[in-house]
């Protein structure tokens, strides 16, 4: 009898002392996106393109916020909270040459652009349609500047959306040059903005990349968006950088 009493009182002290780890909070959006694919592994993306996620369906809220997103990675991280990193390609299409099938888990969810019911003010300053996603005239090195203090005509910029986002916003603005002044010289990550307030490219006054390895770092976009008001810029946070 007192053999059964012990090894109950074991069966409940482990009971009372396993541990218990936290549900995953449900996720609330207002995005929706489909599952293309589960990987083991697919190509890394860009220095500052990947982010911390509380959940897939932010992952699908980021990637409607800042265009162009064609698809999204979520990678998973801590499966009790539901928790991990969000890979973004900007300008990319999933290729399913680059991952790596097979590790039979839910590492890396791959989903297709999603599809948002209330789309928000994206943090990348869109002012018109045709800076959602804007394709560059030219990539080039070496272009001069506006004027030669960049005063009033250049500016801080998180990428060439927001770049063209503040060139629209300006009452006179013909074309924009974005400096991508990130690690991979790619135009969706950080730099400088410099708007042309008349004229058009001039493709003669570009230089050489040689000193890039050369690869170009300067991206040229032309101003599709109606004219607007100074100071109609949705833009948070933009200082004046001098040349």
């Amino acid at each position: 009898m007192k053999t059964t009493q012990f090894w109950a009182s074991i069966a409940l002290a482990q009971i009372t002392n396993a541990q218990r780890y936290p549900e995953p909070t449900p996720e609330v959006s207002d995005c929706e996106a489909n599952l293309i694919t589960t990987l083991c592994d697919y190509k890394k993306p860009e220095l500052g393109t990947a982010v911390a996620s509380s959940g897939k369906k932010m992952c699908w809220e980021y990637c409607n916020d800042n265009p162009p997103c064609n698809f999204v990675i979520f990678l998973a991280g801590n499966p009790y909270t539901g928790t991990g990193t969000c890979w973004l390609y900007p300008g990319e299409d999933f290729d399913e040459s680059l991952g790596e099938p097979g590790c039979g888990a839910d590492h890396l969810s791959v989903f297709d652009k999603p599809v948002c019911a209330n789309q928000p003010t994206p943090t990348n300053g869109v002012v018109c349609e045709a800076t959602a996603s804007p394709s560059a005239v030219a990539s080039i090195c070496d272009y001069p500047p506006p004027d030669e203090q960049c005063w009033y005509d250049c500016a801080a910029s998180s990428g060439a959306s927001n770049c063209l986002s503040q060139c629209a916003g300006r009452e006179n603005c013909a074309f924009a040059v974005f400096n991508a002044l990130n690690e991979n010289s790619s135009p969706y990550g950080s730099g400088n903005c410099w708007m042309y307030p008349n004229g058009t490219f001039d493709a003669s006054k570009a230089g050489s990349c040689d000193g890039n390895g050369g690869k170009p770092n300067q991206f040229v976009y032309e101003n599709k968006c109606p004219p607007g008001p100074v100071g109609a810029l949705m833009v948070v946070g933009v200082a004046v950088l001098f040349y």
